[in-house]
């Protein structure tokens, strides 16, 4: 089931059809519990690129309108998925021992496994919601009065 979800903003620059959108972070960004790793330097903004159907112009002030959807399974396969990636990767490089040596090897087997599970994630997402342009965040109206 997905949920639409509203954010105000400005756009700093436009290329076409796309806007990049400069939005405060929202509630939802403060209660997330990665909110450090999108921006480490705990930055009050963020940059997002946005579709611009309606023709925005750098400056203006927008309404920007996204899907969200399966916030569950997203949690779970980002952060569930590579732990169990870790530990598969561990204990298949301490059985195998290509190095010679079992703790260096399940280390390096274990990290290599959880980098491609990040790489296959963001292939999945990119196969699942690339394509569907309603998933993608797009300027729903232009705002004359001050940002909200």
């Amino acid at each position: 089931m997905s949920q639409e979800r509203i954010e105000f903003g400005e756009i700093v620059a436009t290329d076409g059809r796309t806007a990049q959108v400069r939005m405060k972070r929202s509630s939802q960004c403060a209660a997330c519990s990665c909110a450090g790793l999108c921006s480490p330097f705990g930055k009050d903004w963020m940059v997002v690129a946005a579709d611009n159907t309606l023709g925005a112009a750098a400056g203006q002030k927008v309404r920007i309108t996204y899907r969200v959807a399966g916030e569950v399974k997203a949690s779970f396969i980002l952060y569930i998925v590579p732990v169990f990636a870790l530990l598969l990767g561990a204990l298949l490089g301490s059985a195998i021992d290509p190095f010679h040596n079992t703790d260096l090897s399940a280390v390096a087997a274990g990290l290599s496994f959880v980098v491609v599970s990040f790489l296959l994630i963001r292939k999945y997402a990119a196969w699942k919601y690339g394509r569907n342009r309603s998933y993608h965040p797009r300027i729903s109206e232009v705002l004359s009065g001050p940002e909200r």
